[in-house]
């Protein structure tokens, strides 16, 4: 045997004896991954793909070689007195041509498949030899980072598995409330509503100036008067109960928190001509605005002659299904609760329960006009939203909170409509304590990061965060929840 075999043997030998077989393996694995994975990076980087390069070198850096001087030098940086520094020369934008990006795309997903094997077996054998639970968990979550639907990997780890998806315990319990969520609202979408025509004597004050026909219905709770027909007001009445009902399931326990009996009653016009009409006729029902005001909006909330509060709306017969909703969730549930965050469950409501975002309120025309800019098709919303989040410009969440209802941006609506639906399964009974929370007047950036600490029990960042992964494109949790388009 020559002298080199031999050195070379009890320097393995002593490797083994101070490091412990499990650490021999584990540097094994890490000195052959860092290698393989550098080489790709810069092969990446070599044809202009910089921003797989520098994932790939982060991924070197986080998991196998924290000193790698060729995965920092990807993500330029260098060393200076002995620390790492960003060298300070902007970054390459990507440039490689579709040819050459479909082929690194092949070459990543056989270095995925060759990195996860290495990861499962030896994962695997610590299971068999009864190893320490801390290190086989690290290489069964390292698997699944290349091999994310590798069952056998999931079980190991103790997770669940729900149409595909695997998860945690929580997260597959999570993917069940939000399924709950929807299946209800599918389900009222046919609910039945029993109502009455309301005699013409009873026609309210406002509307009698008008001098036309009102048709009026009322179910259970609400009342709604039309210009067009008993059957116009009777639809609205059936979808303001199923609003109702979608919401008190939300509510569970708080499901008074509905208050039906908070505005009298409701009015439908089909028409601009109605509406100045109506404006004209009865100036209480331009609330604190005037008649060039209130023409702007596309509904109002007012005092009633004989007490208590009213409101009109004016739109065409094929939006009576959104506004009901939307009316129900605004004016007898959310009220004077926050804004920023109650615009945005308000869309939740449409969308769930009739498959559709119309309905904005506001305070001042502006927003209308405003919100106008932003197509009204929820699977647009999805493509937006999805867009900001790729590109790092999503509204941040403390903002959301602090929304003004005169200047309501679409950033901030499409990220308030997705969180709020995030948040009514992943905190089914903390959402309405944050809004509540969150409904302080002029609340500050730090009021609203104390409501998070205090309500949630987490940083607002790390909340954030945690919707992000969900909400993103690509999201294995999101689609598991059938977020996006066409679900």
């Amino acid at each position: 045997m020559s002298q080199g075999p031999r050195v070379a043997a009890a320097v393995a030998l002593f490797a083994a004896t101070a490091l412990g077989q499990e650490d021999l393996r584990r540097l094994e694995i890490d000195a052959t991954l860092a290698k393989q994975l550098v080489s790709f990076a810069r092969s990446a980087a070599s044809q202009r793909a910089h921003g797989l390069a520098r994932d790939v070198a982060e991924l070197v850096l986080e998991h196998y070689d924290a000193e790698s001087k060729a995965a920092r030098r990807l993500l330029g940086q260098r060393k200076v007195r002995g620390e790492w520094r960003p060298d300070g020369k902007p970054r390459p934008t990507d440039a490689v041509t579709p040819k050459r990006r479909d082929a690194l795309a092949d070459k990543w997903r056989l270095l995925q498949q060759r990195a996860g094997k290495l990861h499962k077996d030896y994962a695997m054998a610590l299971v068999a030899e009864g190893a320490d639970e801390a290190a086989r968990g690290r290489e069964l979550q390292l698997a699944l980072r290349y091999l994310p639907d590798d069952a056998e990997v999931h079980r190991a780890l103790g997770h669940q598995e729900i149409d595909g998806f695997w998860g945690e315990a929580a997260e597959v319990a999570f993917v069940g409330r939000m399924r709950a969520i929807r299946d209800k609202a599918r389900e009222l979408r046919g609910y039945a509503v029993d109502t009455e025509a309301v005699a013409a004597a009873e026609v309210p004050a406002e509307l009698q100036a008008m001098g036309i026909p009102m048709f009026g219905a009322r179910s259970r709770r609400y009342t709604y008067w039309s210009s067009e027909s008993y059957e116009a007001a009777a639809n609205m009445c059936t979808w303001s109960e199923r609003a109702h009902e979608f919401l008190a399931h939300l509510l569970g326990p708080r499901a008074d928190a509905v208050r039906a009996a908070s505005w009298k009653w409701h009015l439908v016009l089909r028409d601009e001509a109605q509406r100045d009409k109506l404006l004209q006729a009865s100036p209480s029902t331009r609330g604190p605005f005037t008649f060039d005001q209130a023409r702007l909006f596309a509904g109002i909330g007012f005092r009633c002659l004989d007490g208590g509060r009213a409101s009109a709306t004016w739109h065409n017969p094929g939006l009576d299904s959104d506004h009901a909703v939307a009316n129900v969730t605004k004016r007898h549930f959310l009220d004077l609760r926050n804004e920023g965050l109650g615009e945005g469950l308000t869309h939740v409501a449409t969308w769930l329960v009739c498959g559709s975002t119309h309905t904005y309120f506001a305070d001042l025309p502006k927003t209308v006009a405003g919100g106008e800019a932003m197509p009204r098709d929820p699977d647009e919303w999805f493509e937006r939203l999805w867009d900001e989040i790729d590109q790092g410009k999503d509204m941040p969440l403390v903002v959301v909170p602090r929304e003004r209802a005169d200047n309501f941006r679409d950033s901030t609506r499409v990220k308030s409509w997705s969180f709020m639906f995030w948040m009514l399964a992943r905190y089914p009974d903390k959402w309405l304590p944050l809004i509540d929370g969150c409904s302080t007047p002029k609340i500050t950036p730090d009021g609203v990061e104390s409501v998070f600490l205090e309500v949630l029990g987490r940083p607002l960042p790390e909340v954030e965060q945690e919707w992000r992964a969900w909400a993103r494109r690509g999201s294995k949790l999101g689609a598991a929840t059938r977020w996006g388009p066409g679900r």
